[in-house]
């Protein structure tokens, strides 16, 4: 599992990657290993902010913010979503 630490930066990556905006959602495809995925809104806003880089922390205050959840209570959602973008190439860790 993915263990980021609040000093630890996470970014999108955009290379090999193109996005399009359908019905407030965001659509990829990762030209490199050719798979398309569809995130729902909270996926697609976690995307939108990680165009600029971003810790956990900071994503879990976005997010408790925008849609009134504890920080328990989301906490490990964001990070399966961070894991899974990590492994598929969407994401990186940055200095």
């Amino acid at each position: 599992m993915l263990e980021i630490n609040s000093a630890q930066k996470i970014q999108r990556i955009d290379k090999d990657v193109t996005e399009t905006e359908f019905e407030g959602k965001i659509v990829l495809l990762h030209i490199e290993n050719g798979e398309y995925y569809n995130f729902n809104e909270t996926g697609s806003d976690l995307w939108n902010w990680l165009v600029e880089v971003k810790t956990l922390e900071q994503l879990l205050t976005l997010i408790t913010e925008k849609y009134s959840v504890t920080v328990e209570e989301c906490r490990q959602d964001i990070i399966t979503w961070l894991n899974e973008a990590l492994a598929r190439k969407l994401i990186k860790i940055v200095n």
